[in-house]
């Protein structure tokens, strides 16, 4: 980013979402009519499917998208209640074809992922029948590594991924990530907190380009002090006016390291009006 400027933004903590019930096993979603619900506006409400603990977790992303009248919707699913955050869940998907009406587990976007741990999903679109999942990925189950994009298309029916591409950074892959898409320029930005967790300065602002996947950047927007973790990133929002990208997060402090007390100490903004 060539120009910057500080900002003071209020954000808000993503909310959790816990909740418990058997997994559907049937690929059609069957909801019950007693869990259909509607509100004073006249607008209804259906469950498709419940995960237990962290379904959306962590993240300050959006987890819906539609694009005409096909909506991609996910969330995290634990795998093993034994483990905890990326240790113990996996990305899972639904898709709509009728506008929200009705929803089927997305098994193309499902079968591309089964191989990761993650949080819930970032879903994107380019509002031109293009929409783009992405996730941190503990690829084989394993330690974090890169992050994935998959990019599905109108083209194609949204039958399988135009391509499935990585984030190549060793800590792409960390929680508390956010993702937008910048229309003008064709490309999408990723950011997390990965300089938030072992008190050094790694990269955590990523600029991939739409069209093939390839990652164009990678920079440190922050820099911790060491041991106390000085100015981690932690929740990361990005957003646009015209064709300016705004990156917003509260940075903290660890006097103690990362296992004592942190304290939230401002809310950094940077602004960039060239991508």
């Amino acid at each position: 980013m060539t120009q910057t400027q500080q900002q003071s933004i209020t954000t808000t903590a993503p909310k959790q979402t816990k909740t418990q019930s058997p997994t559907p096993t049937q690929t059609q979603v069957q909801v019950p009519a007693q869990v259909q619900t509607s509100n004073s506006s006249g607008i209804s409400f259906q469950v498709i499917e419940t995960a237990a603990g962290n379904a959306t977790s962590q993240t300050n992303v959006p987890k819906v998208h539609c694009s005409g009248l096909v909506c991609i919707a996910g969330y995290a699913k634990y795998l093993d209640p034994a483990l905890v955050g990326t240790n113990g869940t996996a990305p899972r998907f639904l898709i709509s074809r009728d506008g929200g009406a009705t929803f089927a587990h997305f098994d193309a976007a499902n079968a591309a992922t089964a191989a990761y741990f993650s949080q819930s999903p970032n879903i994107i679109g380019d509002g031109k029948g293009n929409m783009f999942i992405i996730i941190s990925a503990n690829a084989n189950k394993s330690a974090p590594v890169d992050a994935i994009v998959l990019k599905f298309s109108s083209s194609n029916n949204y039958a399988a991924p135009i391509y499935k591409t990585a984030i190549t950074d060793p800590t792409a892959g960390y929680t508390k990530y956010s993702a937008a898409f910048d229309t003008a320029r064709n490309q999408i930005y990723f950011m997390n907190y990965a300089n938030s967790v072992d008190g050094t300065s790694h990269n955590n602002f990523f600029v991939i380009d739409a069209g093939t996947g390839v990652q164009k950047k990678a920079v440190a927007l922050t820099k911790t002090h060491g041991s106390d973790y000085g100015h981690g990133l932690q929740y990361a929002n990005l957003a646009f006016y015209g064709t300016s990208v705004f990156a917003a997060w509260p940075s903290y402090v660890c006097p103690n390291g990362p296992s004592g007390s942190c304290t939230y100490e401002s809310i950094q903004g940077i602004r960039s009006d060239d991508g």
